[in-house]
């Protein structure tokens, strides 16, 4: 059904229910999985050339392990965790992390890398909070080149 499943993930609980719900889609359809983080640069600017944690971004192979810098990180050592999950069940999903807006760089990894489906967490922001704040996944169900399931 899904030949590349892109699971957006953040740390956060929604996340986690979305990276299940991930594993359980990519088992039943033998789907390749990555796994993608998007740090926030100091900029605005998606494209900012000044140096912030986040700044390069760059890949990493499940194979590889993380630096005790990046391990530092909650979200670094929730999305590792996860990671592990996959490997578990016997995938090797692809890592990658990026820096920008979340939903600019969930958009631009689908397409680069032909994701036929993206998995995220909802926030559960109420009507005035995703008014006055924007929704990440808003901006990703409008503009994605695939199809988006948002896991509560």
């Amino acid at each position: 059904m899904f030949s590349k499943i892109l699971v957006c993930l953040d740390g956060s609980k929604h996340c986690e229910r979305a990276a299940d719900k991930a594993l359980a889609i990519a088992k039943e359809s033998q789907s390749c999985v990555i796994i993608l983080h998007v740090g926030q640069s100091d900029s605005h600017d998606s494209h900012a050339s000044t140096p912030t944690e986040f700044t390069v971004a760059w890949q990493l192979r499940s194979e590889s392990p993380l630096t005790s810098l990046e391990m530092l990180d909650d979200s670094h050592r929730a999305i590792e965790t996860i990671n592990s999950q996959f490997q578990r069940a016997g995938m090797r999903p692809e890592m990658f992390f990026e820096t920008g807006h979340a939903a600019a760089q969930i958009v631009r990894v689908a397409e680069r890398e032909g994701a036929d489906l993206i998995v995220m967490g909802s926030r559960g922001l109420n009507p005035l909070e995703s008014l006055l704040l924007g929704s990440v996944s808003m901006h990703v169900i409008q503009h994605a080149p695939c199809s988006v399931l948002i896991v509560r």
